[in-house]
């Protein structure tokens, strides 16, 4: 999203897609977890709190990083993409929550951790 919000100026994102972001940095740790326990089967790990539009996330993205475009939504029809995406992808997490516990964070406070730390590293480089 950052990439293309500095190379395009403007982004177009659907806003009838609804799900939870989920932080590579928290699913690798909750991972662990898993794997050093006894559990087995499948899992849903995803960030807590509440689920949101792709617009929404992109939205959310480019204003952390202090990026000043417009970002417009737009329905998945007008969007088309090789693969269907359903319209609610959210997932729950009570599997991992009665037996491991679980530990992802807010999908917020963990997007906000990530930008923190990448726009640091962008600066460095």
């Amino acid at each position: 999203m950052l990439r293309l919000a500095r190379e395009k100026g403007t982004l177009t994102v659907v806003n009838d897609q609804v799900g939870n972001p989920t932080s590579a940095v928290d699913l690798a740790y909750q991972l662990l977890l898993l794997g050093a326990s006894t559990e087995k089967g499948i899992f849903h790990c995803t960030c807590s709190g509440e689920p949101v539009s792709w617009f929404d996330f992109a939205s959310r993205i480019v204003s952390v990083a202090g990026i000043d475009i417009p970002v417009h939504g737009c329905s998945t029809a007008e969007f088309p993409r090789p693969a269907l995406r359903p319209a609610y992808s959210a997932l729950d997490n009570s599997r991992l929550r009665s037996t491991i516990g679980d530990s992802m964070r807010d999908w917020n406070v963990a997007l906000d951790s990530f930008m923190e730390k990448y726009l640091i590293l962008e600066h460095v480089q």
